[in-house]
C-alpha cells in the first residue's frame, strides 16, 4: 500500500475512487478501480496523518422527522443547509434560515447537511419526507 499506489498517484492516473475511509490513526484508504503495473487491483493508502476537526453536534436537531414537507433546525443560528437525494444530487439549498421546505420534492429519504457560519459541517442526518 502507498508509495506508487498513493492517493496522489491514483488521482493523477484518473482512476475512479468508489469508497473512502479513515482509520483511528488518521490514515485514509481509498477503494475503486485501481490497478498496478502488474494489473493487480489494490486499495490505496494515503500515508500522512490527516487531522479531521470534529465539531460537536449534540445540540443541533432537525425536526419533525419524518416530515410532511418542512423541517426546522434547532441549536444553530444562521445555518447553511443542503438537501441531497440518495444519489448525491443537491436538490435544495438554504442559507440563514432555520425553516427548510421540501414541498417541491417527492416522498422519500433525503440527506440533510447543516453547516455553520464557517461552512463547517455540523450535522448530517437522513430525513424522511412523507406525503
Amino acid at each position: 500500500l502507498g508509495g506508487a499506489n498513493s492517493l496522489y498517484t491514483v488521482a493523477w492516473l484518473g482512476s475512479n475512487i468508489m469508497s473512502l475511509c479513515r482509520d483511528a490513526a488518521g490514515n485514509i484508504y481509498a477503494a475503486g478501480d485501481f490497478y498496478n503495473i502488474a494489473n493487480n487491483q489494490f486499495v490505496a493508502k494515503y500515508h500522512d496523518n490527516v487531522d479531521v476537526k470534529e465539531i460537536p453536534t449534540t445540540n443541533i436537531s432537525i425536526f419533525p422527522n419524518p416530515t410532511t414537507g418542512q423541517f426546522t433546525i434547532k441549536g444553530i443560528t444562521q445555518p447553511t443547509v443542503a438537501v441531497y437525494n440518495l444519489m448525491g444530487q443537491k436538490l435544495v439549498s438554504s442559507q440563514d434560515s432555520k425553516e427548510v421546505s421540501l414541498a417541491q420534492l417527492p416522498a422519500g429519504m433525503y440527506l440533510v447537511q447543516v453547516f455553520n457560519n464557517d461552512m463547517e459541517l455540523v450535522k448530517s442526518e437522513k430525513v424522511i419526507l412523507n406525503r
